[in-house]
């Protein structure tokens, strides 16, 4: 166990390297810059003092090694826009952003595990066809058109639920009012997740019905729901839990459309604030605290796999 951990370290070690230089590569290689977004009348000179002043004037190789050197301090800078540190401003964001993505989570696996079970029990159905072809369109639709139909529906056609925001205005309403303001991000968000989910229970599912140990234990008399909980869900699950280690990343870096769309105040829509402000510093810190996301829940993925399936632990 130890030295897969090891192993799984270094190779998490090589990938947030390898991100994070191409990242700072690419931000400050992109037009523009803080200065000329600041304001575009100001003159040469101008712009060449703000840029002497946040340290943009040296190489960029000078710029990527002082990053380097910061980070190995624990300090992951400040930001050019808000002008506090970068920890505290993601730090600021990050309840938000958990908050919508456990929902989301919590959401999509409610929904897909038990639905692609009874899909794959019952293939053909009416509900099968039902429900397979939600998946499609929720798989087709863009998520950005999703949110903006919801709001218009729901927000505006329908006045249920808030158009954006985290809270009301003042933020007196409770924890009522905070919930109607998370419904409809978090369906948005959940929508592409479940929608995956549920292909992958589904068929792990259904190929889990045709093994023979299903067949052994229909000719002892076993019930269907008994074989269907006992045996082939967890089965099933090994799939759906690579599924679902490639969505959670997902769910707390890719949700910057959502948040963008309902104005939740997340880390995707601050990534998003800061990319088009070009403050290099909170992109990269943000992008640092992703791909350590990524990382570590491709780890726990994997220990996943050695609780659901005792014969991995033999190759680990």
């Amino acid at each position: 166990m130890i030295p897969f951990l090891l192993r799984r370290a270094g190779h998490a070690l090589t990938v947030i390297l390898v991100v994070c230089t191409a990242t700072f590569a690419l931000v400050h290689l992109a037009p523009g810059g803080p200065a000329v977004l600041a304001d575009p009348k100001l003159s040469m000179e101008e712009r060449a003092a703000i840029e002497a002043r946040l340290g943009l004037d040296r190489p960029l190789v000078v710029q990527y090694g002082l990053w380097v050197r910061r980070l190995a301090r624990g300090d992951l800078g400040t930001s050019f826009l808000y002008e506090v540190p970068n920890s505290r401003a993601i730090g600021e964001r990050l309840p938000n952003t958990a908050l919508l993505a456990a929902t989301a989570l919590l959401l999509s696996v409610t929904l897909a595990v038990p639905l692609g079970l009874w899909c794959a029990a019952r293939p053909g159905g009416w509900i099968d066809r039902t429900v397979t072809g939600l998946a499609f369109i929720a798989m087709a639709v863009p998520t950005f058109w999703l949110a903006i139909g919801a709001i218009f529906t729901f927000a505006i056609a329908v006045p249920i639920f808030p158009a954006g925001g985290a809270t009301a205005a003042g933020g007196a309403g409770g924890l009522g009012d905070r919930l109607l303001h998370l419904v409809m991000p978090a369906v948005v968000l959940a929508a592409v997740t479940t929608a995956e989910l549920l292909r992958y229970m589904r068929s792990a599912a259904q190929s889990a019905f045709r093994q023979p140990f299903v067949r052994v234990a229909r000719a002892k008399g076993v019930a269907d729901r008994v074989i269907a909980l006992r045996h082939v869900l967890r089965t099933a699950l090994i799939p759906v839990v690579t599924a679902l280690g490639i969505q959670l990343p997902r769910l707390v870096g890719g949700a910057a459309i959502t948040e963008t769309v309902f104005a939740w105040p997340g880390i995707g829509r601050l990534g998003v604030q800061a990319a088009l402000g070009r403050d290099y510093p909170l992109v990269m810190a943000i992008t640092l605290f992703i791909s350590l996301a990524v990382v570590v829940v491709n780890i726990v993925v994997d220990l996943l796999y050695l609780w659901i399936d005792p014969r991995i632990r033999l190759e680990a």
